[in-house]
């Protein structure tokens, strides 16, 4: 009976706190006025990551106050929660310019990155889906502009790509300079040891999937 209360007030409190995080990560992706189409250079980290990133300070400081034999299980759920948000969020997004799904992938990646070491396999697999509305989109806006024809094509074609390398290589510049800048603000979330059990994701209680085995490094690259 206090073990399904316990799960209980645990489902609660995560439900409020990925509530919070849905709400942050909606308001960055929809309704920021950034135009994912149009965007033709990728920047900064934007603030409503980090807002997000401070909801997980927040739950892991109280959760190792009043629940800490329960925290890496708060933190997996809660992660997983933030990948659906984005998820959802992405899915939304008509069509991302090639700067654009840059942009996405880099915040993507610098929470998923952050939040690494809580990362279970349920969490892994829609962290996946986030990564693939965010692809989905750029490819439709490449179809929706179609291939360029006349003469200079082709050197067209290799600007393009230049040009695409090089953000590449900001990006990741800007992953690693933030990843960095956000060391000590995020220490406490280094060293965690992943939710044990469900490792196939079903779980029971806030638990997710099983230990987190790579990280998406390749997203940037």
């Amino acid at each position: 009976m206090f073990a399904h209360l316990d799960a209980l007030l645990l489902g609660n409190y995560v439900r409020r706190k990925a509530l919070q995080v849905a709400a942050l990560v909606r308001a960055g992706v929809l309704y920021s006025g950034l135009d994912w189409a149009r965007l033709a250079r990728p920047s900064d980290v934007r603030p409503h990551i980090h807002d997000v990133l401070l909801v997980f300070v927040a739950c892991h400081a109280e959760a190792a106050d009043a629940a800490r034999g329960s925290l890496s299980r708060i933190l997996a759920e809660l992660l997983r929660l933030a990948a659906v948000a984005l998820t959802g969020a992405y899915r939304e997004v008509d069509t991302f310019s090639d700067a654009g799904a840059l942009q996405a992938t880099l915040e993507t990646e610098f929470l998923h990155q952050t939040l690494g070491a809580h990362e279970t396999r349920a969490a892994r697999e829609q962290f996946a889906l986030a990564y693939a509305a965010i692809e989905r989109g750029a490819a439709a806006a490449r179809a929706a502009n179609g291939v360029a024809g006349g003469s200079g094509a082709e050197d067209a074609g290799a600007r393009d790509e230049q040009q695409q390398q090089q953000q590449r290589e900001a990006v990741k510049d800007i992953l690693r300079r933030a990843r960095e800048a956000g060391a000590l603000q995020y220490a406490c979330f280094r060293g965690g040891t992943p939710a044990a059990g469900g490792g196939d994701g079903g779980g029971e209680g806030v638990a997710g999937g099983g230990a987190a085995e790579e990280r998406h490094d390749e997203g940037v690259a």
